[in-house]
């Protein structure tokens, strides 16, 4: 039972701590790019 509440203490706490970072996305001549890395192109 101990390692239960442990590995759950430890997950609250990771949980608590992480912090999610939405990349840029760009637009350019009709496709999409986050970080110079295309992601759709117009032409598909």
């Amino acid at each position: 039972m101990n390692k239960i509440k442990r590995e759950l203490k430890d997950f609250l706490e990771f949980k608590t701590n992480y912090k999610f970072i939405q990349k840029e996305l760009t637009q350019k001549d009709g496709c999409i790019y986050c970080n110079n890395e295309i992601l759709q192109d117009s032409e598909r």
